[in-house]
């Protein structure tokens, strides 16, 4: 079985992240997630790869345009502190609690 992510990992990750929010767009996600990503976040339908991600994302940022730089706090912390929907080294993330 693989190990978790450690911590340094996990802060890559959501700074990685948080640069991409600044100006966000559904092509950017390859800069941050792996071909084989699985998302899964409110208002938005699980995805099982980075181009179903991409399609979810495109869709988002249609829905509302300017969710970007003036977010990007928000998204930092959420990502940082909230339980693990995707793995960061391509391993299984644990369960979401509740």
């Amino acid at each position: 079985m693989a190990s978790a992510p450690d911590d340094s990992a996990a802060a890559d990750f959501a700074r990685r992240f948080a640069e991409y929010w600044q100006a966000p767009t559904p092509e950017g996600l390859a800069n941050v997630l792996a071909p084989d990503v699985r998302l899964v976040g409110p208002m938005l339908p699980v995805t099982h790869t980075l181009a179903e991600g991409q399609q979810a994302f495109a869709d988002l940022l249609e829905l509302i345009p300017d969710l970007t730089e003036a977010d990007s706090q928000l998204v930092s912390r959420v990502v940082s502190s909230a339980p693990p929907i995707c793995s960061v080294d391509g391993t299984q993330p644990a369960a979401r609690p509740g």
